[in-house]
């Protein structure tokens, strides 16, 4: 079976201190941009070094899987039902219009 291409690859940098910094090299619709998750890799020179090195790679594996998840779920359409980027006012707007049209509950209104 054919490997297919990820849009989020974790990847690792050499430091000078020697430590290896690992983060995610994201190229979505022609566009790349990195995200530095500040967890390092250490020289090996123990099991305990080993052992330390084995969790953060578990863990900035978690967290590229997160973001493709969440690449995935805004590509086909499944939104959290939430922007970030929405202007306040207007979804505050919306609410309290929203709710003004039900004859019943006019509190809000008047706030």
């Amino acid at each position: 079976m054919e490997k297919s291409k990820e849009p989020i690859r974790l990847r690792q940098r050499r430091m000078a201190s020697g430590n290896t910094s690992l983060y995610l090299d994201i190229y979505i619709n022609g566009k790349r941009s990195y995200e530095y998750l500040s967890l390092y890799l250490i020289p090996e020179r123990t099991r305990a070094d080993k052992e330390k090195n084995k969790e953060t790679l578990k863990l900035a594996d978690a967290i590229r899987a997160k973001r493709v998840v969440e690449f995935q779920n805004g590509r086909f359409g499944f939104d959290g039902g939430y922007r970030l980027d929405a202007n306040f006012l207007d979804y505050y707007r919306t609410l309290c219009e929203k709710r003004h049209q039900n004859p019943e509950s006019l509190g809000n209104w008047g706030n």
